[in-house]
């Protein structure tokens, strides 16, 4: 048996309830300072600030402690930093709710077939997700620019639900290649708007990394648009790689795909996974759009 196929009997996507081993108890302190004994005084401490806020308390009846945690790990055990990130996520469904209401994961199958954007379920030997876009290969005359972000969308809410993922993060890579002006043509400002806050918060996830290979010229244009839309964590964290070689420098090549020079041979697809939670993602999206 290969280390890969090893390492995916051991780690898949979901299920939300386990525990985490003394390994993970121990990373999740060194990564977010998070101690064990603390944790009810901080979602008590989230829960009252959600009820007092004149915005936020409308979703009062959305919290259960797993969801405060998801919050409370993404700022780093901060209450105010989680407290903002809660109010990102529900700003989000109120200026895209077209994202979030097309978000439905039995209505993204054309998306997952097409390969457009997928996550090794095998982490890193950090714990990390990696996430893969392959946005050259879009065919927007066929896979409306909503309906690819409302993929990403999907798919980055459902592993912000995994405990590991919360604590080690997401290595994300975009591959350019093939991007060109008609790519270009079909983002418009609302959609470049729309990926910018995904990645800035959205959904409360730490990005460790976001690496973008074989980019041609005409990407820099698309680039230079969505940058000033980046916040400061996520700028820090993008490197520009000219080549493959440089990818794999900060990448395992067992996670990559062959197109990347990478030897993963693994089922990606995370549409199977997404599925299980139709019914929490359908009262997510109902939710979204009552909001005042």
């Amino acid at each position: 048996m290969s280390e890969d196929q090893a390492r995916v009997k051991v780690e898949s996507f979901l299920p939300l309830e386990e525990s985490l081993s003394k390994e993970w108890i121990e990373r999740a302190r060194d990564l977010l300072g998070e101690i064990q004994e603390d944790r009810p005084e901080y979602v008590e401490q989230l829960r009252e600030s959600i009820e007092e806020d004149e915005y936020l308390e409308q979703f009062k009846n959305t919290l259960d402690e797993r969801k405060l945690t998801k919050f409370l790990r993404a700022g780093n055990w901060n209450v105010k930093a989680a407290l903002e990130l809660f109010r990102s996520s529900w700003m989000f469904g109120k200026d895209f709710a077209e994202c979030v209401e097309a978000s439905l994961p039995s209505r993204l199958g054309p998306v997952w077939r097409q390969q457009l954007i997928y996550c090794n379920p095998v982490r890193d030997r950090q714990g990390r997700r990696l996430v893969i876009l392959q946005i050259g290969t879009w065919d927007p005359a066929a896979i409306s620019t909503n309906a690819l972000l409302a993929t990403a969308f999907c798919l980055l809410e459902m592993i912000s639900q995994e405990q590991k993922t919360q604590i080690s993060g997401v290595n994300f890579v975009l591959n350019a290649e093939g991007f060109s002006f008609k790519h270009l043509r079909y983002l418009g400002i609302h959609q470049i708007k729309c990926l910018a806050a995904i990645l800035n918060g959205a959904i409360p996830l730490w990005l460790r990394s976001f690496h973008i290979v074989n980019h041609p010229r005409v990407f820099n244009v698309f680039f230079n648009l969505i940058k000033p839309l980046l916040n400061e964590r996520i700028r820090d964290n993008i490197v520009f790689h000219s080549n493959l070689r440089s990818l794999h420098a900060d990448l395992e090549q067992d996670l990559l795909p062959l197109e990347l020079g990478g030897f993963s041979r693994i089922e990606t697809s995370a549409e199977a996974a997404t599925l299980e939670l139709e019914a929490e993602v359908a009262l997510h999206i109902e939710t979204c759009l009552k909001q005042r």
